[in-house]
């Protein structure tokens, strides 16, 4: 039966090559849709590893938000036990410690509030210097007491630019002093000197970022606690078991803490995630009814031309259900060879996009951004499924009237 379907199909060669193009043309279309949402889907997970690490460790009140003060930081002896749990987990590989702080940051004639995080500099765990703007200084080194990174925002709100950073081999850079409130309450100030500037992509950030020396954070706010604890695991898939592991060593000793994973802290990822499935699913759903009428009409006018035919060989004994079926056979051959150019012609769209190395500037990001389409036969599955189910589902009609069809009025019809 699939033999005749296939010759059937290529009988009125024009109609046939308008239906595959048709199916072809949104079939590619959803792949490279769907390719260009997974590679920023990647990239923003990536991005979260780096700027979170794969697990967070901190007080519950520090992630509801519910604190008063400072009593959700983890004392010195706390991170101490922690730590010795975390090397026991076979999917550890490394861990920092952080600790944020907010106040007020000026020179000589302007100031502003901001949030400075205060990271170890020996690690590269959540420490943001791959964001660093081009010739925009250096970022923090081992040993670094009084230096800061601004975000650029920030820095232009201090009158603080690029140019004013001086050659490498000249630091300290431009200076500032930072106020902030120490753990007990009372007012604190320290100098600082400008380091680098930083640009995470998102203004917004940038006009209040900060990074300082973990050591000059716990000394201008009079603590020698954290945070939180920053753990990097071996992998992103080791993520959700190292986190069930370490929740129950916590609960065994004793410890009311709790863990977020780098997915739980990508709200924004989350976001654009829910943006782009919804304009996912709406393509999807036109592109389905496109190809469901598309294929209706080429079915049903196929029924009418071979009304003779299908009286025929009614006449010589084939039975309904194999007339039901030869129709349903050629739509879902239509729709498979249409799905597979369509992959096909995605394919090659997606991999001419990426060598054209395209940047665009994403809303609500100050830097360029690559244009790239990730190409992966796994984002295939969703636009080839539509496009063979609109082609079965659009044949059952014309298929049921043509097995249902009288013989006599089929012999005799003009």
């Amino acid at each position: 039966m699939l033999k005749i379907a296939l010759r059937n199909i290529f009988r009125n060669r024009r109609r046939t090559l308008l239906s595959v193009f048709l199916i072809a043309l949104g079939t590619a279309s959803l792949f490279v849709f769907k390719g260009y949402f997974d590679f920023m889907d990647w990239g923003m997970g990536e991005q979260a590893v780096i700027e979170n690490g794969h697990l967070q460790i901190a007080d519950p009140k520090f992630w509801s938000k519910s604190a008063e003060g400072y009593e959700y930081l983890i004392s010195p002896e706390t991170v101490e036990r922690v730590v010795a749990l975390l090397r026991e987990d076979p999917d550890f590989k490394d861990y920092t410690v952080q600790l944020t702080m907010t106040g007020m940051i000026g020179t000589e004639k302007k100031s502003s509030v901001f949030m400075a995080s205060g990271v170890d500099p020996a690690s590269e765990i959540a420490s943001l210097k791959y964001l660093l703007m081009d010739d925009g200084g250096e970022y923090l080194q081992p040993g670094d007491q009084n230096t800061v990174v601004l975000g650029v925002g920030l820095a232009r709100q201090l009158g603080i630019g690029k140019e004013d950073l001086g050659p490498r081999d000249e630091f300290p850079g431009p200076p500032v002093v930072v106020m902030a409130a120490t753990v007990s309450g009372q007012y604190n100030a320290r100098n600082l000197f400008v380091k680098g500037l930083l640009e995470t992509g998102l203004p917004e950030v940038d006009a209040r970022l900060a990074v300082v020396p973990l050591a000059f954070a716990q000394s201008i706010l009079n603590t020698q606690s954290v945070e939180k604890i920053i753990v990097e695991l071996r992998s992103i898939e080791a993520t959700e078991p190292a986190k069930k592991r370490l929740e129950r060593r916590l609960r065994e000793a004793g410890l009311n803490l709790q863990i977020k994973t780098w997915d739980d802290l990508a709200i924004f990822r989350k976001q654009v995630r829910a943006y782009f499935g919804a304009i996912y699913n709406f393509i999807g759903a036109a592109i389905f009814v496109l190809v469901f009428f598309s294929i209706l009409e080429v079915m049903t006018m196929s029924f009418f031309e071979r009304m003779r035919e299908i009286g025929t060989i009614r006449a010589i004994g084939t039975k309904r259900a194999q007339v039901f079926g030869l129709f349903v056979s050629e739509g879902v051959l239509l729709g498979l060879l249409g799905g597979v150019i369509g992959l096909a012609l995605g394919w090659g769209v997606g991999w001419l996009v990426n060598e054209a190395r395209i940047y665009y500037e994403a809303p609500g990001w100050s830097v360029s951004v690559p244009l790239r389409i990730r190409l992966i036969w796994g984002n295939g599955v969703g636009p080839f499924l539509i496009a063979a189910l609109s082609t079965l589902v659009s044949t059952i009609y014309p298929a049921w009237r043509a097995a249902r069809v009288e013989v006599v009025e089929a012999l005799r019809y003009v």
